[in-house]
């Protein structure tokens, strides 16, 4: 054994059982920080909400409210808003092939 690990190795019960309190401690840190790290979706998930709420924090409040307000209308007639943005879409593919001929 090298002289560095006999200096770290335990004299008492009492020192053991905190050196492994400590390392069942570090272990769960490390275990829970990788677990983190490997769930992908959840950090995606965190990223962008960090970014809506810093989009949030810059928009002037009149216009928020006025997003929130659409938001709803969305939310309360689905299909009518799908089917004007539907028809608006392809108002717009025809002037775009319009102009090209």
């Amino acid at each position: 054994m090298s002289e560095k690990s006999t200096a770290q190795f335990p004299h008492n019960a009492e020192q053991a059982r905190a050196n492994r309190d400590l390392t069942r401690q570090e272990l769960g840190e490390t275990v829970e920080q990788l677990s983190h790290k490997a769930d992908v979706p959840a950090r995606a998930r965190e990223r962008a909400e960090r970014g809506a709420e810093q989009v949030r924090d810059r928009v002037p409040q009149p216009v928020a409210a006025r997003a929130q307000q659409a938001a709803a209308v969305v939310r309360q007639y689905p299909l009518p808003v799908a089917g004007a943005a539907v028809g608006l879409s392809l108002l717009a593919v025809k002037g775009a092939r319009r102009k090209r001929h």
